[in-house]
């Protein structure tokens, strides 16, 4: 079989010089057909299949100069920062007089600077209760493939019999092993004021590992995430009693075809008293538009708990299928807004079939290189329960 990379694409007549000689392979259609689909891929989200092909371009014969700045910035969107320094580094020893690929530097090690970010959140249910933190966190980059994080939190819970108050500690950890993955560690504690005999203070601690992959059957390409969390129940009563929640679940991304999308989520948790929860959801959607970014789409999800407590909500025999679109645009520079609504129909083990609806939007503004605001509002309906929440975000970058 003929490889098309290596087919000429014209005769050539005529002395060629040596410099031209050594352009011929960069100059090659199907060569730079194949750089062109990774830019592409990259400019609309797809990370781990624009890598995939950078990394072939970059064995093609072409400009060393241009693979090498379009994957730094690849690297750059999807947050992997050891590997971000690497390649723009690469780029600016290719081309030592290159602006852009100083400027890639400058945003790669950005990356590594340290930060600071203010994150309150507050949320309530229709069973009276209702959650309020205001935590400061401060993250920087220990070694270029480490990152060290620690935080506090002022936390209040509320119900409809009282008020407590409490505080929250943590440190984290983030190991990048490898391009495109990496590991999140956390520990922590969350401490209720007063001298109660139970829930006085609670452990946490948690894993996280982050993947990427991508093949070339239908395109398919996403992130992956595998989560271990044990933690506390945000409900006053939960805290009251001591009550906590091992979890684990995984979840993915996935881009497929270059015009769907498929979000799945499979989880399980266990809480004190052995009162132990099942689910998952499943979400195929479908690319109207890339720029702005516009799906719509089907999420089928379900869950099952060994019973539902008065201290916290934990759903029963529920089932929901809905109808769903997500929507994001650059309302002008630096400011973006993006939001989903979701119709449909569920049922749990107290209540039949009947209408829901949840929606979320989300608006960030980045004011400067180093300053970055956002806000999240979300809605959820369940037959039985329902749950409004509100977070806020700052973040100055030193």
């Amino acid at each position: 079989t003929v490889n098309p990379l290596s087919l000429p694409v014209r005769s050539i007549y005529g002395d060629l010089d040596a410099l031209a000689l050594a352009a011929m392979p960069q100059m090659h259609p199907n060569r730079l057909a194949v750089q062109t689909e990774a830019m592409l891929s990259s400019w609309h989200g797809q990370l781990p299949r624009a890598e995939r092909l950078f990394e072939r371009a970059s064995g093609l014969g072409l400009a060393p100069r241009d693979v090498a700045n379009y994957r730094a910035a690849n690297a750059i969107y999807d947050g992997d920062a050891p590997y971000a320094n690497q390649l723009a580094r690469t780029a600016l020893a290719v081309d030592p007089e290159s602006i852009r690929a100083e400027k890639l530097v400058e945003q790669a090690r950005r990356m590594l600077r340290p930060r600071v970010s203010f994150v309150p959140r507050w949320w309530s249910d229709n069973a009276d209760r209702s959650y309020a933190e205001y935590k400061l966190q401060f993250s920087t980059h220990v070694r270029e493939n480490l990152a060290a994080t620690f935080h506090v939190s002022d936390i209040t819970w509320r119900d409809d019999e009282n008020t407590q108050h409490g505080r929250g500690v943590g440190v984290g950890l983030r190991y990048y092993p490898f391009k495109q993955h990496w590991l999140d560690l956390t520990v922590g504690a969350v401490l209720r004021d007063g001298n109660g005999e139970n829930g006085a203070g609670f452990g946490q601690w948690g894993a996280s590992w982050r993947g990427a992959y991508a093949t070339d059957t239908l395109n398919l390409n996403g992130i992956y995430t595998v989560t271990y969390n044990r933690e506390s129940i945000e409900t006053g009563q939960s805290i009251e009693e001591g009550i906590y929640a091992d979890r684990l679940a995984f979840s993915s991304q996935a881009r497929f075809l270059n015009w769907g999308v498929l979000e799945t989520e499979v989880y399980g948790v266990s809480r004190t008293g052995g009162n132990k929860t099942v689910g998952m959801t499943l979400s195929p959607l479908y690319i109207l538009w890339d720029k702005p970014q516009i799906r719509v789409g089907y999420l089928f999800g379900m869950a099952d708990s060994d019973h539902n407590p008065q201290e916290y909500y934990a759903p029963q025999e529920y089932i929901n299928h809905m109808a769903i679109a997500s929507a994001q645009y650059e309302i002008f520079d630096g400011v973006s807004l993006r939001g989903m609504v979701g119709y449909g129909t569920a049922k749990t083990k107290s209540k039949d079939w009947e209408q829901v609806v949840r929606y979320n939007t989300q608006i960030n503004w980045k004011a400067s290189d180093d300053w970055n605001f956002n806000a999240t509002y979300q809605r959820l309906e369940l037959p039985a329960y329902t749950m409004d929440q509100f977070s806020l975000g700052v973040q100055y970058i030193f």
